[in-house]
């Protein structure tokens, strides 16, 4: 797609693409679906990606196909998101880009019926998750003094 500018066409295809030669991502929920997509067209795209995920063996066969890194991450333990981070500063010294991206599907029944602790095990990831990673991107671009990008979607991938 190209616009024209004032006095200028700009390509705004290669020019996105150029904006990531040389970043530093990190994608929760990276090992399928939505986050699986980002991250590869983040590597397409010249980004270095960790991808952080459950599910080890589809994790793992991401990070080997677009030359990234993969750690197993459980969004809802703090510590397994920190690490997920500091493998990325550890790897290229620094974090421009957080996709926090792990979710799970909600209980279809009723609310009469809720399961409490289904309930809690949904905000711990689909919550409390984004929180942990916002928390220590968020400082890991600080200490870095990096101008990044932190996106949450947390979508559960059916």
């Amino acid at each position: 797609m190209v616009l024209k500018g004032l006095d200028k066409h700009v390509d705004l295809q290669s020019s996105s693409a150029k904006r990531m030669i040389g970043k530093v991502a990190v994608v929760t929920g990276g090992a399928r679906g939505i986050g699986a997509a980002t991250a590869k067209l983040f590597a397409e795209n010249g980004a270095y990606v960790v991808i952080g995920d459950i599910l080890d063996e589809s994790g793992t066969a991401v990070a080997e196909s677009i030359g990234a890194r993969y750690i197993h991450c459980d969004v809802s333990k703090e510590s397994d998101v920190e690490s997920a981070i500091q493998l990325a500063i550890t790897w290229k010294g620094k974090l421009d880009i957080l996709f926090s991206n792990a979710g799970i599907g909600g209980t279809t029944s009723s609310i009469t019926n809720l399961d409490m602790e289904q309930v809690k095990h949904l905000i711990s990831i689909n919550l409390l998750g984004n929180v942990h990673a916002i928390k220590h991107a968020a400082r890991a671009m600080l200490r870095c003094d990096t101008k990044g990008s932190i996106i949450c979607t947390s979508l559960p991938d059916m």
